[in-house]
């Protein structure tokens, strides 16, 4: 199990500790700065995603900032200025070793993304072509399976239109007559092994983006290796999108998974460009040792 191949050379990193609890920053408003996080002597700001302690203390030092706690029963906590400071309370059940894994990965990202220097911007014909942003010009990849597609761009003119057609020219999903730069088009079945083309359609020009369907074997070994952590999904899949980020033909993956699990900051990176520019190497896990 890549479970098992993670845990093996990561052991370092997640070093338990008696005093973790099963609660996790999902999002905040504003910026860190509006927030304090107290962990004893040490004063630190909060991150997206990040595994906190028995005992921190949270303060709301914004009048209007908002930050939302996930615990392990997928109970939300919702802090204002009012429900300030707030002290995280023992878990009945502390996190397993590898829930560990969260801090790792958001450090990780954290700490490539600040150094990345990509920047987004359109290349089209006189910039009216809609460019597709996040995803990657050829070879981008989405996991098979009935979702939501959520397509953002820029360049072009509204209206627009979006269209996900498989390359045989059936029509799986669309959307028409849109007015903004986004758009989530409704569900649709994505069977592994289709060859997809995503047509963004403006007022004067139009512009297609070929991207494969794929199981989640095909998925990078960073990601298998956290697929399987017993966490809400919001943290699980928060964690795979920001390990997705740092390969280009995954980021639109990476972007749906954010958006789905409502994290709002996350997504906003990506679409801003400010994703790591190398792949976590480091945290592929070795081949299976049988002794």
């Amino acid at each position: 199990m890549w479970i098992s191949r993670a845990f093996s050379t990561s052991a370092l990193l997640l070093a338990a500790s008696i005093s973790e609890a099963s609660f996790w920053i999902s999002e905040f408003t504003g910026q860190p700065a509006d927030y304090r996080l107290e962990r004893g002597d040490t004063t630190m700001r909060p991150a997206q995603l990040m595994l906190l302690q028995a005992g921190d203390v949270i303060f709301v030092d914004d009048e209007e900032g908002r930050i939302v706690l996930l615990n392990e029963r997928n109970e939300r906590i919702a802090l204002t200025r009012i429900q300030s400071p707030f002290r995280v309370p023992e878990s009945r059940e502390p996190p397993g070793l590898l829930a560990n894994i969260g801090n790792w990965v958001v450090g990780w990202w954290n700490t490539r993304a600040s150094q990345s220097s990509v920047t987004v911007s359109a290349v089209s014909r006189g910039e009216l072509d809609p460019t597709l942003l996040v995803a990657a010009p050829v070879g981008s990849r989405l996991l098979a399976g009935t979702r939501a597609i959520r397509v953002t761009w820029q360049g072009g003119s509204p209206p627009f239109s979006v269209q996900i057609k498989s390359v045989a020219g059936e029509l799986l999903a669309e959307s028409q007559n849109v007015p903004d730069y986004a758009v989530t088009l409704p569900g649709c079945l994505l069977p592994e092994g289709t060859e997809l083309e995503l047509l963004i359609r403006g007022a004067v020009g139009e512009s297609t983006t070929r991207i494969s369907v794929v199981s989640d074997a095909e998925l990078p070994l960073s990601a298998q290796s956290v697929i399987d952590l017993d966490v809400p999904d919001e943290i699980r899949f928060g964690h795979m999108a920001l390990l997705l980020s740092g390969y280009a033909n995954w980021r639109f993956e990476a972007q749906q998974l954010a958006h789905t699990y409502e994290l709002r900051e996350l997504e906003q990176r990506l679409l801003d460009g400010g994703w790591p520019d190398a792949p976590p190497r480091e945290f592929d896990p070795p081949p299976a040792n049988d002794d």
